[in-house]
């Protein structure tokens, strides 16, 4: 912060985290998720949010970018070219964000962007920029008020144990076919160059073509092994405490990374814990669009959640069973409006189900 100036900083390598398997996965599953979801916005607004906010990206892609910047950063930046024939919006890394400028009294935010071509830097006004915020806790007076935060801020230790971790597999694996292996010569004191000789001779013996094959010792020679500790052994062992607290910077249940349920009759538990957590992400777009665009705006997030249509099926059968809330040509109808029945018959019949239009009979209905 320097005057009325931010200079945004980000304190956390975005890219390097995405090196992280766990990270990867959430990030891409939740991003995917949002990103099929739909805008429910007011038809002349559906062509820029739903089917081509940008001419060179599908719509996808975009807001897949878009939710995972959002996650990794804290901050994901859209600029309105609304000043054109048709209108589109373009996605702005966050490294391409020069500064943030506050006007005299906070009247206005202003953007400074460098495109990086030809375009330059420019200046854009927060009219014309959507700024999604994940989470903003505003401490001090003028820093963090119009920032967001990652999640990655939280995960710092994490990430190190994880990373120290890593690092003590890959050098384990790494020396699998000894792993520490203690040559000993009983009598006598040895060289440096003596000691890389029977070194050497040792590798030879056990790597390449030898590979299992019987090793052979001088008779003054003595070969033994030191275990690893228990506790290192445990800790490589020990994978879930890193996922357990990355699912708990995102506020997404464990089961996400972790893959475990308890029953089958907690699978659906776990999947509205999930979806409620998405809310965290949804929320910042919809009030984002509907401040800056003036519009009502809502994300579907059913239709990517259910994929198969499974839990609609459900819903209809529960809705239609002993205690029926809905009737049975309602139900129909709910099926055909999303394409998953096919009306081959009319469904204005009686209230004996047996009498169709046109005098038809049919006893099977």
């Amino acid at each position: 912060m320097t005057g009325n100036k931010i200079i945004p900083n980000q304190l956390v390598n975005a890219e390097s985290a995405l090196h992280n398997s766990d990270i990867f996965s959430l990030v891409s599953r939740i991003s995917s998720d949002i990103a099929s979801a739909k805008f429910l916005v007011p038809g002349q607004y559906d062509q820029l949010l739903n089917k081509k906010p940008d001419h060179l990206i599908n719509s996808f892609n975009f807001w897949q970018q878009v939710v995972a910047s959002m996650m990794l950063n804290g901050n994901a930046y859209v600029v309105i070219h609304s000043n054109q024939e048709e209108p589109e919006l373009e996605f702005i890394p966050c490294s391409w964000i020069i500064n943030i400028d506050l006007t005299d009294y906070g009247k206005d935010i202003l953007y400074t962007v460098d495109y990086h071509d030809e375009r330059g830097q420019q200046v854009i006004n927060s009219a014309n920029m959507l700024h999604f915020k994940l989470f903003m806790y505003g401490t001090d007076i003028d820093n963090d008020r119009y920032v967001g935060v990652s999640p990655l801020m939280a995960l710092t230790t994490e990430l190190n144990i994880s990373g120290f971790s890593n690092r003590l597999t890959l050098a384990t694996l790494k020396h699998a076919i000894a792993p520490n292996v203690l040559l000993t010569v009983p009598e006598g004191t040895l060289e440096p160059e003596e000691v890389e000789n029977i070194r050497n001779a040792w590798e030879a013996q056990t790597t390449g073509e030898n590979n299992g094959r019987a090793i052979v010792l001088d008779q003054g020679l003595q070969m033994s092994k030191i275990d690893i500790n228990a506790n290192v052994a445990d800790f490589l062992n020990n994978a879930n405490f890193s996922r357990d607290q990355i699912a708990k910077a995102f506020n997404v249940p464990s089961s996400v990374l972790n893959g475990t349920g308890d029953a089958q009759s907690s699978v659906q538990m776990l999947n509205q814990q999930y979806v409620r957590s998405l809310n965290l992400y949804i929320e910042p777009i919809e009030a984002e669009i509907r401040m800056k665009l003036g519009i009502d705006c809502e994300l579907d997030i059913n239709g990517a959640l259910d994929v198969d249509n499974s839990n609609f099926i459900k819903n209809i059968n529960t809705l239609t069973g002993n205690q029926p809330v809905i009737s049975t040509v309602q139900a129909q109808q709910a099926l055909i409006d999303k394409g998953l029945f096919i009306n081959n018959i009319d469904l204005n019949v009686d209230q004996d189900n047996t009498q169709m239009k046109g005098g038809e009979q049919d006893s099977k209905q």
